[in-house]
């Protein structure tokens, strides 16, 4: 065990016993090599990491160090509170052994108490699973179930059988620069990149990107996130976020969310490989109703930025964004040729404002296709000069002024004398009539 004080320059290599490696100031480094990892390839070196692991969970605080090397293991659990686990980029790799079934870091959290992942800071280290499909999805890149308070920066994951990322409930943590890969079988399996359940809530993710690196067909969705049976997520955040490559089936999404009360901002894409083909039913980000009977509302969603597209490389994807539940809102620029937002049947609500377009997106066809036939959403696109809006009023004490839409609000007359021919009383009242908010039918007195 090793006591630093400095504070490290980020990006610099060299040995720990050098100190120029870790950005940290007055804690505790187990670096997993004075337990015995070889950190080859080729050596199981699941040991020597619980090792580490164990030794910083028993001294209550401390940062678990991967020098560069790639270390086999049959899976790390993390149950304690302050402990972290630092690399030195993509090169410091956690592989799960052939034959891996579970998550090859997986955080218990909350689903093995009295212990809870808290505060722990996890970076700058990849994680790659055994590269086999896995027709139970069971075999994770990260599990990070039950954490709160954490902070997850610069991680890659790939080659998994199951999500690359999984958790149900877990709460108040950031993650911040986490790529997901293809996982292996996707199409087959049916396996989502990332899969949340249950509630994810408070949290920050801001980054986050998924890359299929194959060109293969992805399955009916990458990143999902849905209920438990019970509760579903709500209250968090979603900014500067990545897709790159995914192809999903007929009637998938590439983002398939079931929430509430999210802050997202549309994700960038990059060379859409969907562009060859003509996946109907399909979209890049989809609000749905909560699938599995949770009771969490799932509404209140705050949709903005560009709408997901690539100019006119995704045209074959049908929506960019669709809303299947009421009461979303949506904020952004048209960011292809297509339609770019579907409100779904029933959907009530719901308001969508398009601001423009961007540059390479020429097409003046309506970029909003509203199907739920309901008077309550507003929709305003001012690209094409798209107009609708719903019944509108303004209630004051028990008078009521309001535009006269599908269900029109009686426009109130105003009788009896005034004294002058003209002057402001005059004038007020040919203004108002004028803009057909009452009838004027007064006389001069």
């Amino acid at each position: 065990m090793a006591q630093l004080d400095e504070t490290i320059a980020a990006g610099q290599t060299g040995h720990i016993a050098d100190h120029d490696k870790i950005h940290k100031k007055a804690n505790y480094v187990f670096d997993v090599m004075d337990y015995g990892a070889v950190g080859d390839g080729v050596a199981d070196d699941t040991a020597a990491l619980d090792s580490a692991v164990a030794a910083a969970d028993t001294a209550g605080r401390g940062t678990v160090y991967l020098p560069l090397g790639t270390y086999i293991t049959t899976g790390i659990a993390l149950t304690g509170t302050g402990v972290n686990i630092q690399g030195e980029g993509p090169g410091s790799i956690l592989k799960g052994k052939s034959g891996i079934t579970g998550a090859v870091l997986d955080f218990n959290g909350w689903t093995n108490p009295p212990h809870n992942v808290g505060d722990g800071i996890f970076r700058d280290f990849n994680i790659e699973g055994d590269s086999t499909a896995d027709a139970g999805k069971t075999h994770y890149g990260m599990d990070t179930s039950g954490v709160a308070g954490g902070s997850f920066l610069n991680i890659g994951i790939r080659f998994t059988g199951g999500p690359g990322w999984y958790s149900t409930s877990g709460s108040f943590s950031t993650f911040r620069d986490i790529t997901v890969g293809r996982p292996t079988g996707a199409d087959t399996n049916d396996v989502p990149y990332i899969y949340f359940r249950g509630w994810m809530n408070g949290n920050l993710f801001d980054g986050v990107g998924v890359r299929n690196a194959t060109g293969d067909t992805d399955g009916s969705s990458v990143w999902l996130i849905e209920d438990d049976g019970t509760v579903g997520s709500h209250d968090s955040s979603i900014k500067a976020c990545w897709i790159e490559n995914c192809d999903t089936p007929e009637n998938g999404a590439i983002w398939q969310f079931s929430l509430g009360n999210y802050n997202i901002e549309c994700p960038q894409m990059f060379d859409s490989s969907a562009s060859s083909n003509n996946q109907t039913g399909s979209c890049v980000l989809r609000i749905s109703p909560l699938p599995n009977g949770g009771t969490t509302t799932s509404g209140g969603n705050y949709i903005w930025g560009q709408i997901p597209g690539d100019e006119k490389a995704v045209r074959s994807y049908p929506f960019g964004v669709e809303l299947l539940t009421s009461r979303n809102f949506v904020h952004g620029v048209r960011g292809f040729d297509g339609r770019n937002v579907h409100i779904g049947v029933n959907v009530e609500y719901t308001s969508v404002l398009m601001g423009g377009r961007v540059s390479g997106v020429t097409s003046s066809i309506l970029s909003v296709i509203d199907d739920s036939t309901k008077a309550t959403n507003f929709i305003l696109d001012l690209a094409v000069g798209n107009f609708a809006i719903p019944d509108l009023e303004i209630d004051n004490v028990n008078s009521k002024i309001g535009f006269f839409g599908v269900t029109a609000i009686v426009k109130p007359t105003v009788t009896g004398a005034r004294d002058e021919t003209e002057g402001a009383l005059k004038d007020l009242l040919t203004e108002l009539a004028a803009l057909g908010l009452i009838t004027d039918s007064s006389t001069q007195s």
